[in-house]
C-alpha cells in the first residue's frame, strides 16, 4: 500500500535522521528510505535533535506504536506496550546509518 502511495504521490513524510558521532542515523522511515530507493525518488528527510541514545530509542518505540502495520509484539497488544517493555522487547538500538 505504502508504496503504491509513494507512487501516485511521492513521499509524503520525511525521512527522520540524527547526527550522532558524526554519523546520520535513520530513527523512523525505514520503509519509506527504501522505497524511496526503489522508486528512484529523492527522499526528503529532517534532521532530529535528542539529548542520549535513550531518548532516540523512545522515539523510535513511540513511533512504533502509532503504526498501523504494527499488529502484536510478544503476545502483547500494541496499546499495552509501555516504553521500557519496549526497549526490553526491541533490545539494542537498531537504527541505520544513512
Amino acid at each position: 500500500m505504502l508504496k503504491e502511495i509513494m507512487k501516485n504521490e511521492g513521499q509524503r513524510e520525511p525521512i527522520l535522521l540524527w547526527e550522532y558521532e558524526g554519523e546520520r542515523i535513520l530513527i523512523d522511515g525505514h520503509n519509506r528510505y527504501n522505497l524511496c530507493k526503489e522508486l528512484g525518488i529523492q527522499p526528503q528527510v529532517r534532521m532530529m535533535e535528542f539529548k542520549d541514545l535513550e531518548a532516540v530509542k523512545d522515539k523510535m518505540i513511540i513511533n512504533q506504536l502509532g503504526c498501523r502495520n504494527l499488529k502484536t509484539i510478544s503476545g502483547f497488544f500494541p496499546s499495552r506496550i509501555t516504553i521500557q517493555s519496549g526497549k526490553e522487547m526491541f533490545g539494542e538500538f537498531s537504527g541505520l546509518t544513512f
